[in-house]
């Protein structure tokens, strides 16, 4: 009896390793979704500043739909989504807040999320921004006094944006590389 106990135990483990394990989503069958606005350019921020981007996608499929998983490419960047399955033609959401505290200059951040979605599971969006330093969205009155005196404009800073301001605060390419 105590010789067979060893042998047990590696059957059990090894029966047990054979067992897939599936999430709630995975469970679930295969639906559509649409994303509104899944690449987007935002105006420059000046650093140490948040920024809250909030993506919206809709179901529009047949059956529910479950995100069983939301990444960031960047740790700056936290996440907060929908974690409830959404019934078809519903709206949910995918929150990013960004924290451009240690970033300076132009940052690119993917945020890669799984459904289950049908042909694809794994959607990514993007969004980028350009982080101005301090020195350059505060300025005092000598520094304003010297760069006009050197005939330094100060639309140069505007030069690291392009297209048209929107109350959105970004804009998005008309040649979209991501589509879905």
């Amino acid at each position: 009896m105590k010789t067979a106990f060893p042998y047990l135990i590696i059957l059990f483990v090894i029966i047990l390793s054979s067992c897939t394990w599936k999430s709630d989503s995975d469970n679930l069958k295969q639906t559509t979704v649409s994303f509104k606005d899944s690449s987007r350019h935002y105006y420059p921020i000046p650093q140490g500043k948040d920024l809250n981007v909030t993506f919206f996608f809709t179901n529009t499929g047949e059956h529910p739909l479950m995100i069983s998983e939301v990444q960031s490419s960047c740790g700056c960047a936290k996440v907060k989504y929908t974690d409830r399955p959404l019934e078809p033609g519903t709206e949910g959401n995918i929150e990013v807040a960004y924290d451009s505290y240690k970033n300076i200059g132009y940052s690119q951040v993917f945020i890669t999320v799984i459904m289950n979605t049908a042909p694809v599971k794994m959607h990514t969006l993007i969004f980028d921004v350009n982080i101005v330093p301090e020195e350059y969205t505060m300025t005092d009155y000598e520094k304003t006094y010297k760069r006009q005196k050197d005939m330094t404009p100060l639309d140069e800073l505007n030069k690291l944006v392009e297209g048209d301001e929107t109350e959105k605060g970004y804009f998005i390419d008309s040649t979209e590389a991501f589509k879905y």
